[in-house]
Formats: C-alpha cells, sequence, structure tokens
C-alpha cells in the first residue's frame, strides 16, 4: 500500500509540469522515495507532507555525493591534514550533520512508535521472518548491546542515503529514456495497461509480469 500511495503522489505532483519545458527531475522523484523510504524500511511517516524538506534532503545527498567523488578523483585531496583546511570539508561536514540530523528524527519516531506499540498492544509472537532491518538493528543497540548509539545512527545514514540515491537514480534515468524514446514508451505503457487495468492498485504479483518493464529498467540502470 506504502508504494502504491508514493507512487499516486508522484503522478500528481508530476503532472504540473506537462507541457511546462524542462526541469530537474531527481528532486523531485526523490521527495517521494524518501517517503517510501521511511514507511517501508522504517515503518514511520515522518514529516508527512514536508515536500520541501524532503527535496531540500534529496538536494544535500546529491551535493554530498559530488563532493565525495571530487575528493576520490583528488589524490592531493585524500590526506586529512590538508583537506581539513579547505572549504569543501566545511561544506562536507554540514551536509553530512544535516543527515545525522534527519536520522536522531527517524531513531525519535521510532522510540515513539515502540512505546506506544508496547503499551496499547500486548506482546506477541511475530510471524517467522518478520523482522526487517531496523527492528534487528534496534534489537542490537538497545537489547543486547551489540552495537553502540553511534554505530545505529550510521546505519540509519547509509540507509537513507544509499536507498534514496540508487532509487530516485534509477528511477530518474528510466523516465529520461523514456522521454527519449517514445516508441518505447509505448510499448511500456501498452504492457502496463494490459497487465495492470485499473490505475487504482498495483498488486505485488503483477509486478512479475511486467516483463518488458524490467527490460527497460534493467537496460537504463546499465
Amino acid at each position: 500500500p506504502a508504494f502504491n500511495e508514493c507512487a499516486d503522489k508522484l503522478v500528481t505532483s508530476l503532472d504540473k509540469y506537462v507541457d511546462q519545458g524542462t526541469f530537474d527531475l531527481l528532486p523531485k522523484v526523490s521527495e517521494f522515495t524518501i517517503t517510501a523510504t521511511l514507511l517501508n524500511l522504517f515503518k514511520v511517516d515522518l514529516r508527512a507532507g514536508d515536500n520541501e524538506f524532503k527535496e531540500k534532503f534529496a538536494v544535500n545527498a546529491e551535493k554530498l555525493w559530488t563532493l565525495v567523488w571530487r575528493r576520490i578523483y583528488q589524490p592531493w585531496l585524500h590526506l586529512d591534514f590538508f583537506y581539513q583546511f579547505m572549504d569543501r570539508f566545511q561544506e562536507e561536514k554540514q551536509r553530512i550533520r544535516m543527515i545525522r540530523d534527519f536520522s536522531h528524527e527517524i531513531s525519535a519516531a521510532r522510540d515513539s512508535t515502540r512505546i506506544n506499540n508496547n503499551s496499547e498492544h500486548p506482546p506477541q509472537e511475530d510471524p517467522p521472518n518478520a523482522e526487517v532491518l531496523i527492528d534487528r538493528l534496534e534489537r542490537m543497540a538497545f537489547e543486547t548491546q551489540e552495537i553502540d548509539q553511534e554505530t545505529f545512527l550510521s546505519n540509519i545514514d547509509t540507509f537513507m542515503f544509499a536507498s534514496n540515491d540508487t532509487t530516485s537514480n534509477v528511477m530518474s534515468t528510466t523516465l529520461l529514456m523514456l522521454a527519449m524514446h517514445p516508441e518505447i514508451q509505448e510499448r511500456v505503457f501498452a504492457e502496463v495497461s494490459q497487465v495492470i487495468p485499473t490505475t487504482n492498485f498495483i498488486p505485488q504479483e503483477a509486478l512479475s509480469k511486467l516483463v518488458y518493464l524490467e527490460m527497460v529498467i534493467k537496460e537504463s540502470m546499465r
């Protein structure tokens, strides 16, 4: 349901750009990949409706990636002693801080959810394989103490940073390729219309039938 809801909102958001000329698609897509990540990976609806913040988060993450890659390809910046005196070092720290602050928000929201669930619902046996990554991390951090708070937050940083980057980039690139190749776009539309005749809800079992769409996505990734 979360993916369907996010997809519907993304389509509605992009409608206003039809016939309006070129625009940067990545931040717009990222708003909704961030929401999908929060709902599916962390089970929280954090900053619901605050698309401006989510777009800023996406832009911040993209610029942080740029800083990291530039440093990788400039060997004279590999030494921390020299790098710490540069303006881009301060910019990198500021951008990392924004991601970490958001991770603190996620952790606080999870704490609130966990407390409410414990008080409102009696303990029950979870079905096999029901534990998601964030549940396991919380158990390791707060129950068994296998990891400390810093490691816990670093993992949230990684999940938010990596999941948003990969998903939003693949979606943006695929949409761009479809716009550049209208004949391919028509074939994708025909397949989707055949497999999913209604736009109200996309069942999970329908995804495996979208063979041509999967080929297009993989080719866009390549």
